[in-house]
C-alpha cells in the first residue's frame, strides 16, 4: 500500500468532516414523528430513546427510557418540524430544534397546544439513531417549519473535553451569569445562537435574548445536573434544575467548540 504523505491525509480528513451533513439526523427526527404518529406518543418516544436518555419530570432530570416504560399509552398527536439541525464533525451526534403542536386525539382535531422543542441525538452501534435528550416549552401558536436551517462548518474539535473539564466551562458561564447577564451573553455565546424561553417564540438574535433574560431572570439560579458530550468533541450539552425566586424548572445548554473557544449555540429554560 502506498504511503501518502502527511499534508494530503490532512487535507483528506478535512474534505471528510466538511462532508458531514445533518441529512441523517433530520430523516431521524422525521422517522420519531412519523412512528409517534402510527403508534402513539408513548410507544413512538420508546422506539427512539436512548438507553441513557434525560427526560424532565416535576423533579428534575431522570431517565428517560425507565420514564416511558413506567407509564401507559394515552391519548393525543404530536406533529413537529426541525427549523434547526446541527450535526457533530463525527457525524454521529447533533441536535434539532423546531415548533411542535398538539391535538386531543386526531390528526382531524384543532391543535390545542403549540411550542418548541429541542432534541439532541446520538447514533448508536447498530447505526440507529436514538434521542439523548428531549425538552420543550409552549409558546403562542406558530406555524410548523417548513425549511430546515442547517449549521455546518462552524464546530471545531476540542481533544481535552471530557465531562469533568466541561462541567468547569458550564459553571465559569454560571459565575459570570450572576456577575453579570449581558456581559455572560457577549462571552460566551456564539454568533449562530438561539434561545428558546418558556412562553416566547424561539429567539435568535443576542441582544434580545439579553434583553430577556435581564428582565425575566434577575434571580435565575443554575443547577447543572450532567452532560452529553459529542464523539467529535466539538459540541456538548449541559442540563439541570433551575429556581427563580419561588418557580422551579429545567434547562438544557447545547455548547459548540469554535475557533474562539467553547461558545453556546442554544438554550432551553423552562421555568
Amino acid at each position: 500500500m502506498k504511503k501518502v504523505p502527511l499534508f494530503w491525509l490532512l487535507i483528506l480528513t478535512t474534505l471528510n468532516i466538511e462532508a458531514q451533513d445533518a441529512s441523517p439526523l433530520i430523516a431521524a427526527e422525521k422517522a420519531f414523528e412519523q412512528t409517534c404518529l402510527e403508534k402513539g406518543i408513548r410507544d413512538g418516544f420508546l422506539a427512539f430513546v436512548d438507553s441513557n436518555a434525560i427526560e424532565f419530570g416535576e423533579n428534575g432530570p431522570l431517565n428517560g427510557k425507565k420514564f416511558w416504560s413506567s407509564i401507559t399509552a394515552f391519548d393525543g398527536v404530536f406533529t413537529w418540524s426541525p427549523s434547526i439541525a446541527e450535526i457533530s464533525v463525527s457525524g454521529d451526534w447533533g441536535y434539532t430544534s423546531g415548533n411542535y403542536e398538539h391535538r386531543q386525539k386526531s390528526l382531524t382535531d384543532i391543535p390545542n397546544q403549540f411550542g418548541q422543542y429541542t432534541t439532541v441525538w446520538q447514533r448508536n452501534s447498530n447505526g440507529q439513531w436514538k434521542y439523548l435528550i428531549d425538552i420543550g416549552n409552549p409558546h403562542p401558536k406558530a406555524d410548523l417549519d417548513k425549511r430546515t436551517k442547517i449549521i455546518s462548518g462552524v464546530g471545531l474539535a476540542d481533544q481535552n473535553a471530557n465531562e469533568s473539564s466541561f462541567l468547569d466551562i458550564e459553571r465559569s458561564f454560571i459565575l459570570a451569569f450572576k456577575k453579570d447577564i449581558g456581559d455572560s451573553y457577549l462571552n460566551f455565546c456564539s454568533n449562530i445562537y438561539y434561545l428558546n424561553f418558556s412562553g416566547y417564540a424561539l429567539i435568535t438574535i443576542k441582544d434580545s435574548a439579553i434583553n430577556l433574560m435581564k428582565n425575566h431572570t434577575s434571580d435565575l439560579n443554575y443547577y447543572p445536573d450532567g452532560t452529553k458530550i459529542s464523539g467529535g468533541r466539538d459540541m456538548a450539552a449541559v442540563y439541570g434544575t433551575l429556581s427563580s425566586g419561588t418557580k422551579r424548572g429545567n434547562y438544557l445548554r447545547i455548547w459548540r467548540h469554535e475557533k474562539t473557544g467553547w461558545k453556546i449555540a442554544l438554550e432551553v429554560i423552562r421555568i
